[in-house]
């Protein structure tokens, strides 16, 4: 969503009138402001009830270097335009939201490229991973079915099924075992429609996270510095 969810009432009352008669409710991206003239900016995600309300939102907490904040802030040629938004600010730790389906992890766009705030998700207590993304500004194929692939890798490691809803595609639906169950084409308007399973089994990985990788490393270098003593 391109506007501010928590200060348009008319907009969360014309959405309600589609979620209503299926008693559905709606996961959905956008922006969110905290504070008055010096406001914060969040790129969240919103959990509507079928009455239009706000059941509860996700603070997006890994931000894109130069697209969502700036490491220069001296340099202002490098910041981007978001209308009123200049930069998005990290939001805190949020509990895993409470959908129909269950308790269901949040990751937003480039964060589903990172293991750690999956597991992050499930050691909380989520039984579903949801990835929105933005593939739009991009606009390359070859990109977005690899933010599709890395999605993919968040699942199996977790256990778990995960939706990704995707601007411009491919929005797809995928199984703990990373089978994708059903996808959308690239830059076609549709609708999608699978079966999720809500689980609440830990993997090992899910478990440990990079312990292993990290004592395989640590034993490599030991290794190699016994070769060379």
């Amino acid at each position: 969503m391109t506007f501010f969810l928590e200060d348009e009432r008319l907009y969360r009352t014309a959405i309600a009138r589609l979620l209503a008669p299926a008693g559905a409710q709606l996961l959905a991206g956008g922006p969110r402001a905290e504070g008055g003239r010096n406001a914060r900016y969040y790129n969240s995600a919103f959990l509507l009830s079928p009455a239009g309300d706000i059941v509860a939102r996700y603070d997006k907490q890994r931000l894109l270097p130069f697209a969502e904040y700036f490491p220069l802030a001296s340099i202002d040629l490098l910041r981007r335009e978001f209308a009123r938004v200049r930069e998005f600010v990290p939001g805190p730790d949020t509990p895993p939201l409470p959908t129909a389906v269950g308790p269901t992890g949040v990751v937003i766009c480039n964060e589903a490229m990172y293991g750690g705030p999956a597991r992050e998700r499930v050691a909380a207590g989520a039984t579903l991973l949801v990835a929105l993304a933005n593939d739009s500004w991009i606009g390359d194929a070859r990109f977005a079915e690899q933010a599709l692939d890395m999605a993919i890798f968040r699942a199996v490691e977790q256990g778990r099924d995960l939706v990704r809803a995707s601007t411009w595609g491919p929005t797809a639906v995928v199984d703990a075992t990373g089978r994708i169950v059903a996808r959308t084409p690239l830059a076609t308007a549709t609708a999608l429609v699978a079966t999720v399973q809500p689980r609440d089994e830990r993997t090992p990985y899910g478990r440990a996270g990079d312990a292993f990788a990290l004592a395989c490393m640590g034993l490599t270098a030991i290794c190699c510095v016994r070769r060379r003593v």
